[in-house]
């Protein structure tokens, strides 16, 4: 039987979850996601998500994105790897993200991209034929539906706000009270694990309903969805199960947001963020 009331995480909780960094460790053993993020018109959302992964921890972030965003994406990005392809060559992208998975542990796909034909081929390919977990968000929310069917025989975490979750399970809105049956309803038919960003975010696997308890309204601000798309694809890379990255992601997403607040009591930005997931881990 599965469970629908919520539970919580706690603190203490949260620092057991949390992935601990070997001794004899290397880079690629601490975490190698690859990101497939970013776009011209938002080369942003990829600097803030690669940036949370590594400051997550991971030991080797990798960065794909179209040619036309890889040069702002560089400027911004000093100790990760960027790579570009031709947006108009979906195949070619493909058989290089596929030999760069190779090398890597989870996927993150979605901030930042755009919503072209070519994008959204490269997207379904990479989620359908490679079998590393993934956390998809943002635009590839929107790419993956022709292939939603087909993700539930592999680990994925999809990361929508209401009115993406709206879009993804078919209803006109969501209406506040009814967020934990509608999530529920959704994860059961779609076998997806399921982040639903709101206050409070939920997390439902379809065995048991998550309330994150952390968080603040500093987080109503462009760009810290995909940070958490970052920090998730992270921990995903460093061996969590979905559930579990998704519980654990939140929950430090929310203290890190809690942590901004505290240093600049307005004007928290997205890109504050990343810098204060060790800082509020230290300071409770």
């Amino acid at each position: 039987m599965t469970d629908q009331s919520p539970q919580v995480l706690t603190f203490a909780g949260f620092r057991a979850l949390l992935p601990t960094r070997a001794a004899n460790a290397d880079k690629r053993s601490s975490g190698a996601p690859l990101l497939l993020v970013g776009s011209e018109t938002y080369p942003g959302a990829a600097v803030l998500c690669a940036r949370a992964a590594a400051r997550a921890g991971a030991g080797y972030v990798t960065v794909v994105t179209p040619r036309n965003a890889a040069a702002t994406i560089r400027a911004h990005l000093i100790e990760q790897v960027v790579i570009s392809f031709d947006e108009s060559e979906p195949t070619q992208a493909f058989e290089l993200l596929l030999r760069l998975s190779e090398q890597s542990q989870a996927l993150a796909v979605g901030p930042g991209l755009s919503l072209s034909p070519d994008i959204g081929a490269v997207v379904c390919e990479l989620l359908t034929k490679t079998s590393l977990p993934a956390v998809i968000d943002a635009s590839a929310l929107s790419l993956c539906r022709p292939v939603l069917h087909e993700l539930r025989k592999r680990p994925c975490i999809l990361t929508p706000h209401a009115g993406e979750f709206a879009r993804l399970s078919g209803i006109d809105q969501l209406e506040e009270s009814e967020r934990p049956t509608r999530l529920r309803a959704f994860v059961n038919e779609s076998g997806l694990t399921t982040l639903l960003k709101g206050q409070p975010t939920l997390i439902d696997d379809g065995q048991s309903l998550h309330q994150n308890p952390t968080g603040t309204n500093a987080l109503a601000t462009a760009g810290t969805g995909d940070v958490l798309t970052g920090i998730i694809a992270t921990l995903l890379s460093q061996g969590l199960s979905p559930v579990d990255a998704a519980r654990v992601g939140a929950y430090w997403h929310g203290l890190a947001g809690q942590a901004a607040a505290e240093h600049r009591s307005i004007g928290v930005l997205a890109g504050d963020l990343p810098e204060h997931l060790s800082t509020s881990i230290r300071t409770r």
